[in-house]
C-alpha cells in the first residue's frame, strides 16, 4: 500500500512557544503523530525545512514521489525555507498560498 498521508504543521501555542506537529501513515489507518516544541522560531523552521527536504528522497526510499495537495506558508517563512531548485519540480503543487496573517 503506497497511499500515504503526511501532514506538517507549525504554529505558536498559547505560551508563545513554537510547536511543529507531524502526522503520517497509510490512508485509512490510524497513523502516527509526533509533536516537537521549540522556544525559538528558527529551530522550528529548521525542522520544517529538514522534513520537507526529506520528502525529496521519497522515490528512492518508498518508490514514489510525494504530491503536495496544499501548501500554505506564512509570508515570514516563505523566503527563509529556501528549499532550493528542484523542489517545486519534484512536487506537484495543487494549491499554494503565502499567508500574511
Amino acid at each position: 500500500n503506497i497511499r500515504r498521508a503526511y501532514t506538517l504543521e507549525a504554529c505558536l501555542d498559547l505560551t508563545g512557544a513554537w510547536v511543529v506537529s507531524v502526522r503520517f501513515g497509510r490512508i485509512g489507518a490510524r497513523g502516527r503523530r509526533m509533536v516537537y516544541p521549540f522556544k525559538e522560531e528558527m529551530e522550528a523552521l529548521a525542522l520544517v525545512r529538514e522534513r520537507l527536504l526529506k520528502r525529496l528522497t521519497a522515490r528512492k526510499r518508498i518508490g514514489v514521489d510525494y504530491a503536495i495537495l496544499r501548501l500554505s506558508i506564512h509570508a515570514r517563512w516563505a523566503d527563509k525555507l529556501a528549499l532550493g531548485k528542484g523542489y517545486s519540480e519534484v512536487f506537484n503543487f495543487k494549491s499554494f498560498a503565502v499567508e500574511n496573517s
